[in-house]
Formats: C-alpha cells, sequence, structure tokens
C-alpha cells in the first residue's frame, strides 16, 4: 500500500503531518504539552473558551478554577502552577486583587489578565503591578502565544538563579582555599662525612641556595642550581 506525506499547518496554526493512503487519510499533530493552570474565573462558559484555546494552541492544562482569594492562595501552595490566568473583573475578586495576593506569594509564576472590557489605562496599570500580560476576551487567539512566550521567560529566570546561586556558593569556597596557608619549601638534608658535608636529593632544593662550611682551613660553598650542585 503506498502512502504519501505532506507538511502543513491546520486552523490553529499549529505545524501538521499529512499523511495519505490509497485507503486512508489521517492528520498527525504533535503532542500536546501539559500545563498546570490556575484559572481565576467565575464563568464556566469563559474558562471553557479559555481551555479551548490553550488545547488548540498545543497545551493540555489541568485547570484549577478559582474565584476567591482563599481559594487562589490555598491552590498556590497546594499545587503551584506553571501559569495563572485571570479575569480582569468578577464579584467580589478579579485580577488586580489576585495580583496583590500573587505578588505577597513571592512565586514566579507567569501571570496573564484576561478581560472583555479592559481599557488602555487599566492594562497598563495591571502591567505596572506585575502582569506578564494581558488578553482581550474577543481576541483569545492570542492567548496561547503569549503563554508560550511567558514561560520561556520564566525558564530563562529559573536557570539564571540556578547559575547565581552556583557561582554564591562557590565563592565561600574559593577564598577558603586562597586564605589556607602554603606549605614552606623543604630543608635540604645535610649529611656529615667526616669534616665535609653533602647535600642530598638536590632536586629538593630551590634553586638559588647557596651552603658554606669549612674544608682544610678554608671556606668551601655549594650552590645549587637547577638540578645541579656546583662547589667553589
Amino acid at each position: 500500500m503506498s502512502a504519501r506525506c505532506k507538511a502543513g499547518r491546520g486552523e490553529s496554526g499549529r505545524p501538521v503531518r499529512i499523511v495519505a493512503s490509497t485507503s486512508r487519510l489521517r492528520i498527525e499533530r504533535p503532542a500536546a504539552k501539559a500545563i498546570r493552570l490556575l484559572l481565576v474565573e467565575d464563568s464556566e462558559d469563559d474558562a471553557l473558551l479559555v481551555v479551548r484555546e490553550l488545547r488548540r494552541g498545543g497545551y493540555e492544562p489541568s485547570v484549577t478554577r478559582v474565584e476567591s482569594s482563599r481559594e487562589f492562595l490555598m491552590a498556590l501552595e497546594e499545587d503551584p502552577p506553571d501559569i495563572i490566568i485571570s479575569d480582569h473583573t468578577i464579584p467580589g475578586y478579579g485580577g488586580l486583587a489576585a495580583l496583590v495576593d500573587w505578588k505577597a506569594s513571592g512565586k514566579d509564576i507567569p501571570f496573564i489578565l484576561v478581560s472583555g472590557t479592559v481599557g488602555e489605562e487599566v492594562a497598563v496599570s495591571a502591567m505596572r503591578a506585575g502582569a506578564h500580560d494581558y488578553v482581550l476576551k474577543g481576541d483569545l487567539t492570542r492567548l496561547p502565544a503569549a503563554v508560550g512566550r511567558e514561560l520561556r521567560d520564566r525558564d530563562v529566570r529559573t536557570e539564571q538563579a540556578r547559575i547565581h546561586a552556583q557561582r554564591s556558593s562557590g565563592a565561600p569556597r574559593a577564598r577558603a582555599r586562597a586564605a589556607r596557608p602554603q606549605p614552606t619549601p623543604e630543608r635540604p638534608t645535610l649529611a656529615l662525612e667526616g669534616d665535609r658535608q653533602r647535600v642530598l636529593d638536590a632536586q629538593r632544593v630551590p634553586c638559588g641556595l647557596t651552603f658554606t662550611w669549612p674544608k682544610r682551613n678554608q671556606l668551601t660553598s655549594t650552590y645549587v642550581t637547577s638540578r645541579r650542585i656546583i662547589r667553589t
């Protein structure tokens, strides 16, 4: 049975591989990337729209949906997500309040604001408050790209923090090694042969040392050079 393959892109813009044969036609898509999503949203319909766009963009989200500060903080502690997506306005809570709770947690988790009515001033305020991006509900097709960009940036920050921690932990050890006292050069071994002295193992004697001793009523000296002993 013969078959032909052709690469292309699906409706969502994701790359697909089309396999055609004499008996069937099938489309092979890349495996979806699993992510943990903390979704601040009171509307089930809007939550389904967010999940649908993420799946179209190549993600398979495991969703925890919350509607209050207590639920939000509990989800952050019990099962930290890969990314947070929050509606700007929900009764009793909302994106800006969730931003405050997220910043107080100190966790490096990308935060994306989603709203159907957000204006430019509100969006700027949200970004200044710490939001990584904002997406209009009328343009959710931007959401997968925004999620991918923020996840990559988070990975870069994590790697940079790891490298910095390694360098910081290695610096005290390097200073400790530098502060250790250096061993003193070994002194040459001298042996007495009657009225003479001989330097043993001259290779261990630092170059430039001179040894002087009496011999037959005169001074005789030995000057050590590299691997040689010169007697004068």
